[in-house]
């Protein structure tokens, strides 16, 4: 399990890991960073910039679909959704390429902010939810949940561990599993639910037009829209997309072209040391861990604060 080793640089881990990093994901972090520090100071302007459906709709501030998924206004919320969302995000951006991810990033939010905002606004016709039109979202959560149900069917049938409980279950059960959970102590996720929704209309090829061309990838990488991102660490071209593993020059063809390839790290398993006396081998390790969630803290005192309308 991770830092349970007491021989392995950690830090040296960690130096490797980011400088694998890709440059929209690495946005992202530093963006959902700034708006937690500026939550400490700037609370109300934060506010502002989460996804509230009755104000979205009713009042019009339809910026809150653009800047929703950036927000982070609690340290628990933007480690755990970090821990969630990074490892699948660097692999989506490796594989489609910055330019492609971006359009794919943006345009699936928009859909999951737009169903979740008109889901909310019209459930609180019904007397008895009327407060639903109140519920904020805010950050990752929608598009780790439809990264989970697209993984999670690509091999559905396959036993997966049930974070530290000592059962398993099938790989498709597990995004339910993961909102029932939750929701047994923080009410029912609406937000978790849009996404779920959304990632089984991936899985039955639903969304295709999320994924641009890649003649529409080739000029968005051209545009001027892209010249901020090029200019962060490792803008994947789209030349060089396909790969989910990050890639490293590692050796010179006798051609004098130097080679690029994954920077996979392959452990090897460590071969049984007999005992001295009469008995069994041993060996083995236990490679589990934890997995944790954190819904993201609601916002007090919408209704009281005219200073959000």
């Amino acid at each position: 399990m991770f830092f349970t080793d007491p021989n392995r640089d950690y830090g040296a881990v960690l130096k490797s890991w980011w400088s694998g990093v890709p440059a929209y994901t690495r946005f992202i972090i530093y963006v959902a960073c700034g708006t937690y520090i500026l939550s400490w100071v700037m609370l109300g302007f934060i506010a502002k910039l989460i996804n509230i459906p009755i104000l979205t709709i009713q009042y019009f501030q339809f910026w809150r679909l653009f800047t929703s998924p950036f927000i982070a206004y609690s340290l628990l919320t933007l480690l755990f959704e970090m821990m969630s969302y990074l490892p699948t995000a660097c692999k989506t951006e490796r594989r489609l390429g910055t330019a492609k991810y971006v359009a794919f990033f943006m345009i699936n939010f928009l859909i999951l902010e737009l169903a979740f905002s008109a889901l909310l606004y019209g459930l609180s016709f019904i007397p008895s939810l009327s407060g639903l039109s109140l519920n904020p979202t805010a950050g990752l959560w929608p598009l780790i949940m439809v990264e989970m149900v697209i993984r999670c069917n690509m091999n559905p049938d396959s036993p997966t561990s049930f974070f530290c409980f000592p059962i398993q279950i099938k790989a498709k059960y597990m995004p339910w599993a993961f909102l029932l959970l939750f929701s047994l102590f923080a009410g029912v996720l609406w937000d978790l639910l849009v996404g779920i929704i959304l990632g089984y209309l991936h899985v039955y090829k639903l969304m295709e037009f999320t994924y641009i061309s890649n003649e529409k990838a080739a000029a968005l990488e051209n545009s001027i829209l892209m010249s901020g991102l090029k200019n962060i660490t490792n803008f994947i071209n789209l030349a060089d997309a396909g790969n989910e593993e990050p890639m490293s020059v590692v050796q010179q063809g006798s051609s004098g072209i130097a080679l690029q390839q994954p920077n996979i790290q392959v452990q090897r398993s460590q071969p049984f040391v007999p005992f001295g006396g009469q008995g069994y081998r041993l060996g083995g390790e236990d490679n589990s861990g934890p997995r944790r969630h954190h819904k993201l803290t609601e916002v007090e005192n919408v209704k009281e604060d005219d200073s959000l309308v």
